[in-house]
């Protein structure tokens, strides 16, 4: 259920980026910075709290193949 959630997550982001930028062109700067980080911060947490269950080359395969 958790590892769905996430990738269902991670799969929106661009759409989500997209149509902040179409509905605020005026701040389109902060609403990108805001939704990539908040994304970067979810990712990390995620992997950092499924450290114990992954191998370093898992983890490392699984960013890259993003």
């Amino acid at each position: 259920m958790v590892n769905n959630y996430w990738s269902y997550q991670y799969s929106l982001m661009p759409f989500l980026f997209f149509f902040f930028v179409s509905q605020f062109k005026s701040c389109s700067y902060f609403f990108f910075s805001l939704l990539f980080f908040s994304w970067l911060f979810r990712f990390l947490v995620s992997y950092f709290l499924s450290w114990k269950t992954h191998s370093c080359l898992s983890c490392f395969y699984q960013i890259s193949s993003m």
